[in-house]
């Protein structure tokens, strides 16, 4: 194999026959330093340049990303919301809708504090709202078939057993009223 620094040494006396100019060495290493200065500032802006792009970047992609989660939800919030019943069904849901609310209405008239009403109140309205989520899921797939005599026969049955929960409840505070307790075999007659 060819040894290029070995042949340059061998030929020594061809390569050196000019000495370099006085000063030679001081402008070369000048234009030396000078080259890395502006390659450093090139490099630097380059790089900034870069990064500022890649933040542009990942900004644009995040608020796109989320702007399309926000819409997606938006839109199925207004989905759900926007369920078109029959006249006929629309009033059986308001029947069972206005007896809970009188429900809860007696709950506050049998409680004999306000704490107490409270936390019965409560008590309901956690129950009342399990019962909802549920609602939420069947008229959910109401939309999708709303011809389905099942899925308004589950949501009519869903109104009715809000209704029943305060019922229980109103049922139970009417009774302690009177005395009686339940499973015991003496009442106040």
């Amino acid at each position: 194999m060819f040894d290029l620094e070995k042949n340059i040494k061998n030929n020594l006396a061809y390569f050196n026959d000019q000495e370099p100019d006085k000063g030679h060495k001081a402008r070369f290493a000048e234009r030396l330093v000078s080259k890395t200065k502006i390659n450093r500032k090139k490099y630097s802006l380059t790089t900034y340049s870069k990064i500022a792009a890649a933040i542009v970047l990942l900004i644009t992609t995040s608020y796109l990303i989320f702007s399309t989660y926000n819409m997606t939800n938006e839109r199925d919030s207004l989905y759900i919301t926007q369920i078109e019943y029959s006249d006929d069904f629309s009033k059986i849901q308001n029947y069972y809708d206005d007896l809970s609310q009188t429900g809860l209405l007696q709950i506050d008239e049998l409680a004999q504090n306000d704490e107490q009403a409270l936390k019965l109140r409560n008590k309901a309205q956690k129950k009342m709202d399990k019962l909802d989520a549920s609602l939420a899921m069947i008229e959910k797939e109401y939309v999708k078939n709303p011809q389905s005599e099942m899925l308004k026969e589950a949501i009519i049955s869903n109104k009715k057993m809000k209704v029943e929960v305060v019922n229980n409840i109103v049922e139970k505070m009417d009774n302690a009223q009177r005395g009686y307790h339940a499973g015991s075999i003496y009442t106040n007659y």
